[in-house]
Parts: C-alpha cells; sequence; structure tokens
C-alpha cells in the first residue's frame, strides 16, 4: 500500500526556527535508544499479538503508512507494528508509539519487559475480530522474548499481551519530510516521519513565501500529507504540524536551503555517486563529499553556480538513495592487464546499493562459484587455473539489500583485455 516517495529529507527541530541546508544523498543514523518513555497517557491494558513478514525482519518493506525502507533502519531500527482499526485510525495512528510487554503466564519464552513500537502498517481483516491487535515485525516479536528465547515465542504465532501507549522519543532525530514523487507547483505531498511525543498527527498546514496564511493540508494516506492549489506554490515553504494526542504544535519556517548558509543556494535535491576517496582534511568531519565542479555547480540556483564554487565549502544535508540507471545494465570492464592466467574487471552501473558485498565467477562447464578479490574501489580479480575457459558468468551479492543478481556467460570466450561487455540484467 506503500506510494514511492523520493529520498528529499528535510530536518526540523521542535524549537521551531532552524537552519536546513541542501538534501544530496546517503544518510546514515545511529541507532537510537529503544528505552520506554516514563511518561505514558494510560496504564497496560490486555490486547493480541501476532507478528509477519521474516523473523529477522521489519513485517513488509514501508506498509500503509508510507514510511518505504526506512522502517527497516535507525529509528525505527524493524521495532514496528501493523494495527488494526482501533490502533491504525485510518492512518491517523501512524507514527503513534506503545510499549507492549508479554508475561510468562502467556508464554515461558515470554520476558515481561516492555519493547516500544511504531505503528507504520494496517492490519485488515481477522485482525479486527480483537479489540486491540498488533501484528507485530518479526523483530519486534522476537524482542518480546527471553535472551535466546526469540524464536520459540515466535512459533507461538499468536500471544496475549499488555500493552499502554507511551511519547515517542527519537533522540537527535529531528522530523523528516519526504516529498512525494508527483509533487509540482500546484500539487505539494509530503509524507512527514520521526515525530517525538504523541507521533501522530491531527493537522497538517503549510505556508509559501511571501504569505502569511497557512493553508490546511489533507491527509492523502497513512503518513503523507497534500494540498491542491489553483494558483502555483512557490517555496519555501513553513509548515505547522498540530499531534493528536497532545495538542502540541510546532512550525518548521522556510524549509530550503538555508540562506544564511549561501544565498546561492537552490534547495533542490540533486543525486550523487561515490567515485573517489577524498582523504585527509575531509576526514576531519564525520562525513565529507569532495564534489566534482560539476555537481557542485548543480546545487546553485540557475545563473549562480560559479558563486556557489567560490566559497569553496558549504554545509549540506544528505541522504542515501537507490541508484537509479534507467534503460542502463550493469558494464564489466575487463583490466588491460587481463590474460590468460590473470581476469580482473571494473563493475559499473548497479542499481538498488551501488555497492557489493561479493563477487563470483563462473568458468564455462563449471557448476561452481569461485569468490573474486577485491583490488581496489569496484576492481576485483580471480587468478584464472590452468584450464579454465570462458565464457564467464558473473554473481554479484549486494551489501545492504542482500540481493543477487547473475550475468550469465556476459564475459565471452573470444573476450579481450580493456574491452567492456554489457549485460542483460540489473538490480
Amino acid at each position: 500500500m506503500a506510494q514511492n516517495i523520493p529520498k528529499i529529507s528535510i530536518l526540523v527541530t521542535y524549537e521551531g526556527l532552524f537552519s536546513l541546508f541542501l538534501v544530496i544523498l546517503c544518510c546514515c543514523n545511529s541507532l537510537k535508544s529503544q528505552n520506554i518513555s516514563d511518561e505514558s497517557l494510560a496504564g497496560f491494558a490486555a490486547a493480541i499479538a501476532t507478528w509477519y513478514g521474516p523473523p529477522d525482519g521489519a513485517g513488509t518493506d514501508g506498509g500503509a503508512c508510507g514510511y518505504e525502507d526506512a522502517v527497516e533502519k535507525p529509528p525505527f531500527s524493524a521495532r514496528v507494528s501493523a494495527g488494526n482499526d482501533a490502533l491504525f485510525k485510518e492512518g491517523k495512528g501512524c507514527g503513534t508509539c506503545y510499549a507492549v510487554k508479554c508475561q510468562k503466564t502467556s508464554n515461558p519464552a515470554c520476558s515481561g519487559s516492555p519493547v516500544r513500537v511504531v505503528i507504520t502498517d494496517y492490519c485488515p481483516g481477522s485482525c479486527n475480530a480483537d479489540p486491540i491487535h498488533f501484528d507485530l515485525s518479526g523483530i519486534a516479536m522476537g524482542a518480546l522474548a527471553e535472551p535466546g528465547q526469540d524464536d520459540q515465542l515466535r512459533i507461538a504465532g499468536i500471544i496475549d499481551v499488555l500493552y499502554q501507549r507511551v511519547q515517542c522519543n527519537y533522540g537527535r532525530q529531528k522530523i523528516m519530510f519526504n516529498v512525494d514523487k508527483g509533487a509540482n507547483p500546484f500539487f505539494f505531498a509530503t509524507l512527514i516521519e520521526y515525530q517525538n511525543g504523541g507521533g501522530d498527527l491531527d493537522s497538517a498546514e503549510i505556508k509559501s513565501v511571501g504569505s502569511d496564511q497557512f493553508l490546511p493540508m489533507e491527509q492523502l494516506f497513512g503518513a503523507t500529507y497534500k494540498i491542491d492549489s489553483p494558483h502555483e506554490l512557490k517555496g519555501p515553504f513553513s509548515i505547522r504540524l498540530t499531534q493528536g494526542e497532545f495538542k502540541r504544535s510546532i512550525v518548521a519556517k522556510n524549509v530550503s536551503c538555508s540562506p544564511n548558509d549561501n544565498p546561492a543556494c537552490s534547495g533542490n535535491a540533486v543525486t550523487i555517486t561515490i567515485t573517489d576517496e577524498c582523504p585527509d582534511a575531509c576526514n576531519n568531519d564525520p562525513v565529507h563529499f569532495d564534489f566534482s565542479s560539476t555537481a557542485f555547480g548543480y546545487l546553485a540556483k540557475s545563473g549562480e553556480a560559479e558563486n556557489l564554487r567560490k566559497a569553496g565549502r558549504i554545509n549540506v544535508s544528505y541522504q542515501r538513495v537507490a541508484c537509479a540507471y534507467p534503460n542502463q545494465n550493469i558494464v564489466f570492464k575487463v583490466d588491460s592487464g587481463s590474460n590468460p592466467n590473470y581476469f580482473s574487471i571494473a563493475i559499473e552501473y548497479e542499481n538498488g546499493d551501488g555497492d557489493l558485498a561479493a563477487v563470483e565467477i563462473q568458468p564455462s562447464g563449471s557448476n561452481q562459484w569461485f569468490s573474486m578479490q577485491q583490488v581496489f574501489g569496484v576492481t576485483y580479480k580471480y587468478d584464472v587455473p590452468t584450464g579454465t575457459n570462458a565464457p564467464f558468468s558473473i554473481r554479484l551479492t549486494q551489501i545492504e539489500s542482500k540481493k543477487t543478481i547473475v550475468a550469465q556467460n556476459v564475459i565471452p570466450g573470444d573476450w579481450k583485455a580493456g574491452s567492456s561487455y554489457t549485460s542483460s540484467v540489473n538490480f
């Protein structure tokens, strides 16, 4: 039920006015504490819990709230749940946090310790046979168990639990707005993530630059809100959020590249690819991008590229995104030093993660895969045993997604050093 949301991230402080820099690529958050907040809305009450998806997974990829693969990563960290009507609340319950625990009287594998979960999906049908029903991710279900007993608890399938509403606390993570890919000057939609406190939203309102009026946004689905306008919407935008249970309001003012950082900034997201290392002084910063001149210029307003380059160094915001090379399959470039006893290739244009956990080669007539060794960067080698013949098949495994793909017989029998061979596959 999730819709595709481009990775345009916007950082917000609860104090209201904030600085926001440029959105680029590749975001990694540290794991936040899963401790339960002492402040809750009610005492523990009885409910039913089941689990879905892989045992070590986040249930489904995103779910009906639209969070997509964010559910697998910090600060959600896969401790998420689908909820029945009473919890999901037609999407108004998206982002709410609950402490859930099970007692040994329910199952001997239960630890009795509460685990905080976030509602990120909807559980329809039989889940509504119970007044309150949590359909937990495999990881969340396992977290209810004694150490080493998570599989035994999951085997039960359905258990009695106790739950209570608690405040969400994402530590240093700020609110994020992911702009819908269908947004345009007359239609704006955004997914809203990581609200502390109640976690839910009673309303979202938007104000264009130069206006003194906040306009109501309509819930599109889950945690995504939209506005249709007969007139062109002009950024930067301010967004006012009001929580449901706690009735707290905050304003994210002028959400765009901060003119206090550099007036030449456009505030538009630019997707870049890591192709080189920046050593020495770059490592004085936790994360440092050393752009090409062209990429740096793309961050600027129209006609302002040179002014931005003159700054030399600027603050940016970044987030990791899936690589996408439309109509381009993976290319294998044979190293110029390759010969019948030594074979080396550079691997280019992988969609998805873009990085590789393993590269393997299968010679002609063999049913066995042999590991290739990383030489440097995206170049891998194989010391070819005597009697080994092409064509070669290449198997690639990505790091983050664990996806595997095979380029069958991609290196022909008459391969030549220095030549490139385009496969028929991509992630």
